[in-house]
């Protein structure tokens, strides 16, 4: 019995396209679910305060402390719910480096955009 040398050619690449067709799918799947959670994560992260009912809190911001050092503040404070978030939001919008020196009075009631516009445009309290 000799085979055919064009059927076995022919029948051999189905399987193998089938199975990277399925890895392709599976792949942008869990791709595409991978964004839609990230996604979703910042989304809740930019509209949820620290604390509900909020409460206002005092902060003073030396000349020369880092962005880390007054999100780290900011946390421990209870006026953000992640430092890393919050840095990571200051550097999108472009705001790590504009923050102002002075005492700033913030609420754990407000979103991390309202504490970063706070920083950045806010006026400091007399103290």
């Amino acid at each position: 019995m000799l085979m055919n040398p064009e059927k076995t050619s022919e029948t051999s690449p189905k399987p193998q396209k089938g199975r990277l067709r399925s890895f392709f799918t599976i792949t942008f799947i869990l791709g595409a679910v991978i964004v839609a959670v990230a996604g979703f994560e910042a989304w809740r992260f930019m509209n949820t305060p620290a604390e509900d009912p909020g409460r206002n809190i005092v902060l003073e911001i030396n000349s020369g402390d880092t962005f880390t050092t007054v999100a780290t503040r900011l946390h421990k404070a209870g006026a953000i719910t992640s430092v890393d978030k919050f840095k990571l939001l200051a550097r999108v919008k472009g705001e790590a480096g504009s923050i102002q020196a002075g005492v700033f009075e913030f609420n754990t009631g407000w979103t991390p955009p309202e504490v970063l516009n706070q920083l950045v445009y806010g006026k400091p309290t007399l103290e």
